[in-house]
């Protein structure tokens, strides 16, 4: 009978550590978006790991955190009150998932478009691996073309 409590209170333990670090991971990601609205870089990097890699929509490689700071930046200069909202977000073991709206307000130059005054808003969906608390890979796509096409951009 002993063996069989000890087995339980491992099984137990394990399944509470593992809640324990899911929920570390999630909240690790929700404060990366909060840094990214408070327009906080060096406190998102924070939660970066040093190696950590982004492999945003069908890019063939993969971005280092740093080449990724000019992309934001220019986002928040154009839509100053761009905005993430976490419409779901769960995770699996060293996994989180997001999926995300966006909004903001065209102000400034953006890709070569001139200011519009249009408002944005469209989704994305990302998934998260993290190793000792930190974010070591972003996988990411989100319906750009939408974006784009809110902002006045045509196909051609």
């Amino acid at each position: 009978m002993e063996n069989i409590n000890q087995t339980i209170d491992q099984e137990s333990k394990a399944h509470y550590e593992k809640e324990a670090l899911e929920s570390a991971n999630i909240e690790t990601v929700k404060k990366a978006y909060q840094m990214l609205d408070e327009q906080n870089l060096y406190g998102w990097k924070e939660l970066m790991a040093p190696d950590c890699k982004g492999y945003l929509g069908s890019a063939k490689e993969p971005m280092d955190i740093d080449d990724l700071i000019p992309m934001i930046k220019s986002f928040y200069t154009a839509f100053p009150d761009y905005k993430h909202h976490t419409e779901q977000i769960f995770a699996k073991g060293d996994y989180v998932v997001t999926r995300m709206r966006y909004t903001g307000t065209h102000k400034a130059r953006f890709m070569e478009k001139a200011p519009t005054g249009n408002t944005i808003d469209y989704n994305g969906n990302f998934i998260f691996r993290l190793r000792n608390g930190k974010i070591t890979e972003v996988y990411g796509v989100e319906d750009e073309l939408n974006m784009m096409m809110q902002l006045g951009f045509q196909l051609r």
